[in-house]
This record gives structure tokens, sequence and C-alpha cells, in this order.
């Protein structure tokens, strides 16, 4: 996670990406990105948006589909973790 602010309050961001193989009758794999942005608030709790991009190719269904997910989400923090 990239801090856009010091200290432990503020914005940040967190990049990523990763691929998943699927064995069932063939081989399939997808290739996924994870992009969010966190803001941590005054008690330990952070809101966050993330984008998640998926790029699948399947030789079940023979082509390839692109999937996003978007997420908001409202995280509660212990202390030590902040």
């Amino acid at each position: 996670m990239f801090a856009l602010s010091d200290g432990r309050l503020g914005l940040r961001f967190f990049p990523g990406f990763g691929q998943k193989l699927f064995f069932y009758n063939n081989v399939d794999f997808d290739i996924a990105g994870h992009f969010g942005v966190a803001y941590a608030l005054n008690v330990p709790t952070t809101i966050d948006f993330d984008w998640r991009p998926r790029f699948e190719n399947n030789n079940n269904m023979k082509g390839k589909r692109v999937y996003e997910t978007v997420l908001l989400s409202l995280n509660y923090l212990p202390l030590c973790l902040i």
C-alpha cells in the first residue's frame, strides 16, 4: 500500500495483479488486476474503493471474456495494524 499523505490517517492506494489456473476438463486461465484506494479515519476504520478487472481465457466456451468488479467497503482494523 502506498501512502498519498503522511501519518496514520489519509489516502493510500494499492495496485496489483495475478493469475489463476483452473483444472477441470481443460486448463483454463485468468489474469486479474486489483487497484484500490483506502482512506484511514481517526477511528480504527478504513473506507476502501476497489476495482478488479479480469481477463478470462476459457477453452470450454471457445473464447475470451473480460469482467470487472467494483467494491466499496468499510473495514475495522485493530489499532496495532494501523
